[in-house]
């Protein structure tokens, strides 16, 4: 259910399925929440705040997911991705 509601048109369902993600340890936690970053636009300072949210105590995990997936991360929402990110990476 969770891969499908990570796709869905509304930036809301998305930012609830970020927060779902929160301390969640399943191997497929940290895939789920690099395609939620990848959809985010630059411009919604609450789905950032998900984004946050969801990876707190798992930013390694998480972080490193998202960068594996992604071309460039010097862009408007993926310089917001990387001031949020907790990560040592």
């Amino acid at each position: 259910m969770a891969e499908r509601l990570v796709r869905d048109s509304s930036p809301a369902v998305r930012r609830e399925v970020a927060i779902a993600l929160r301390h969640n340890q399943s191997p497929r936690a940290a895939a789920l929440w690099a395609g939620l970053a990848q959809q985010y636009d630059g411009r919604d300072r609450w789905y950032l705040e998900a984004l946050g949210v969801a990876a707190d105590k798992q930013w390694d995990a998480y972080f490193g997911k998202w960068l594996d997936r992604i071309d460039d991360w010097n862009t408007p929402a993926g310089r917001d991705i990387v001031w949020r990110a907790r990560s040592a990476r």
